[in-house]
């Protein structure tokens, strides 16, 4: 079995970088887009039998266009797939957070929002929908889709790169950058002889699928400022 995670931040807000969190906005025209061009070359790459997803809009929207593509997938909502929730600081401008922290001299990777998750909170839901997803298909063939953002992915997959025979391993997300806009990030994930999951990184921040793209729909979303890797 084949996990596939696919990862469209979208643009839910037009040159202005926010922190969105849990905020349920619905991804802008040019998103859109974005969904329809990543969902068309899944469908016509994979042979996709369930679609899972964030129930968050900007997550969702993705796996619908997948579901539209292939209807008898279906698709699967799943709110511990959404992003980390940053309490007080959703639908501020980016950075503002590191102010925040810097100026009560507290490590930003330690800090947590008002109303917020810790990152070990976030980790834990995250790992505990994941691996919901893999304990239902991973005694089949199946291919399934992951439609996530790109905290989420960055911290799964930083988090199997720590394990061991996790595959490609420490380079793949040394350089604590998120995935970019309509990414694919892929997982292979089968059950070990002794009954045991074997999880490997295959793929991450795959963009090649965008290389003849117009290129105002090739807006990514890059950097990640912090350490998370630090506290998995």
């Amino acid at each position: 079995m084949t996990y596939s995670s696919k990862s469209l931040n979208g643009l839910v807000i037009q040159f202005t970088r926010l922190y969105l969190g849990h905020l349920d906005l619905p991804l802008t025209e040019i998103g859109l887009q974005q969904a329809e061009i990543v969902a068309k070359h899944i469908v016509s790459h994979r042979r996709i039998k369930t679609i899972f997803s964030s129930d968050l809009q900007r997550a969702a929207q993705t796996g619908a266009w997948v579901h539209k593509l292939i209807p008898t997938a279906p698709l699967v909502l799943d709110s511990r797939l959404r992003e980390k929730c940053m309490g007080k600081f959703e639908g501020k401008p980016w950075g503002s957070i590191q102010k925040a922290a810097a100026k009560e001299n507290i490590e930003y990777a330690a800090y947590v929002p008002k109303g917020g998750e810790t990152y070990h909170e976030f980790e834990e839901r995250i790992l505990a929908g994941l691996n919901a997803i893999i304990e239902r298909v991973v005694d089949t063939t199946d291919e399934v889709i992951v439609t996530a953002h790109g905290g989420v992915i960055f911290h799964l997959f930083g988090y199997y790169q720590n394990k061991p025979n996790s595959g490609k391993g420490g380079a793949l997300i040394a350089t604590n950058t998120l995935p970019e806009n309509v990414s694919l990030s892929t997982l292979s994930v089968h059950r070990g002889s002794s009954n045991e999951m074997e999880i490997r990184i295959v793929d991450y921040n795959n963009t090649k699928h965008l290389d003849n793209l117009d290129p105002s729909l090739k807006t990514t979303v890059r950097g990640f400022s912090g350490h998370a890797t630090d506290t998995i």
